[in-house]
């Protein structure tokens, strides 16, 4: 049972809080087998070389806190992997990488252990809603959905369709907005998420109570909960 002041809302964050899509490894990154498929295409030499491009292009030429879909991350990677191919060709090749990826992807998930009987209990008491950072839109919610889980909350925001991703407060201040909330408000919300980085730490300088879903338990190299914040370590504590 969380013991904070009193709330009227909780938001969650999605990935590694509500659905899962760590690897056997911890990593996070969703990129599944497309570095192998770059490199068979002859984009790169090596999967990490695939990776380092990937993560610099992401956030090349865009603002602080504005998200890149997708599709966009591909094109700008693949295309300084192998500048020699046209825009053309390279689009075509993202086309058949997304397709591959999304089944890939969907595999990889799975409900978080306890989360659905977590939500079925506080969505009698509060009114909840998520906030999460995704590169495709309207992605979280369809695979809230794809578990059942939709039905228990009043809205799924991502940053795709947003625009800005978290730790960027436009994200939260469009998530009070749909809760029909003021920034005055937020100390009645409660804000919970794996990510100290993104989720805990900034929702906690917006005014949001918070609770932190450390995942040592299941995941390496996590980092630790800093004294001060309020944490949990398994769904059955948080009911």
């Amino acid at each position: 049972m969380h013991r904070g002041k009193d709330f009227d809302w909780v938001f969650f964050d999605c990935f590694n809080t509500l659905i899962d899509d760590f690897d056997d490894s911890g990593d996070e990154s969703g990129l599944g087998s497309l570095p192998e498929l770059a490199v068979a295409r002859g984009f790169f030499q090596t999967r990490d070389g695939f990776i380092a491009c990937y993560r610099q292009q992401r956030s090349a030429s865009f603002p602080p806190g504005q998200e890149m879909l997708f599709d966009e991350r591909l094109r700008r990677t693949l295309a300084s992997g192998h500048p020699a191919e046209s825009p053309d060709q390279i689009v075509a090749v993202v086309s058949s990488m997304l397709e591959h990826w999304d089944h890939e992807y969907l595999r990889l998930l799975r409900p978080t252990p306890g989360a659905a009987a977590a939500l079925a209990h506080w969505a009698v008491h509060k009114k909840l809603g998520v906030i999460s950072n995704f590169f495709l839109p309207q992605y979280p919610a369809k695979y809230i959905r794809h578990f059942s889980l939709e039905h228990h909350f009043q809205f799924i925001l991502d940053s795709a369709a947003c625009g800005f991703k978290k730790p960027h407060p436009a994200i939260f201040q469009q998530a009070m907005k749909l809760a029909g909330l003021e920034a005055k408000d937020a100390s009645r919300v409660l804000f919970v998420g794996d990510r100290l980085d993104l989720d805990i730490l900034p929702a906690r300088e917006f005014g949001m109570q918070v609770l932190h879903f450390n995942r040592t338990r299941s995941r390496p190299g996590v980092t630790p909960t800093p004294p001060g914040i309020p944490v949990f370590y398994d769904w059955a504590e948080f009911g």
